[in-house]
């Protein structure tokens, strides 16, 4: 049976067992991989596949199974980071990290330099 690209899927192993393939027309995963780094802050908007970059990435390095509740619950809060999902979660990190996010959304002065750097 022919491959055909994957098209709407959230999950990167789904695709790969339904004998789909994944373009990144970005380069994002290629140029990840090859720095290297210990730690990457992925600062992409809601919706723009941070999740199944890191899925993928984490399919190559191992399985999803092997990474750490702690970050399953991270991965999720990223793709949605609601009230809800923050308050599902058993992870302190997730937790405050939405803490921190909805004490910036709510600082007046911090709407002002965004929006100031956004006119840059």
């Amino acid at each position: 049976m022919a491959r055909s690209v994957g098209i709407g899927f959230q999950d990167f192993e789904q695709m790969i067992t339904t004998n789909n393939f994944y373009i990144d027309k970005t380069s994002f995963i290629k140029e990840w991989w090859e720095y290297n780094d210990v730690v990457t802050l992925i600062t992409r908007p809601r919706r723009f596949g941070k999740t199944l970059n890191t899925e993928i990435f984490l399919s190559t390095k191992g399985k999803k199974d092997d990474v750490d509740d702690e970050i399953k619950d991270f991965l999720a809060y990223i793709e949605n980071s609601t009230d809800a999902c923050a308050q599902q979660t058993s992870s302190q990190l997730v937790k405050a990290i939405h803490k921190r996010v909805t004490e910036i959304k709510l600082d007046k002065d911090m709407e002002l330099q965004y929006m100031a750097l956004l006119q840059r």
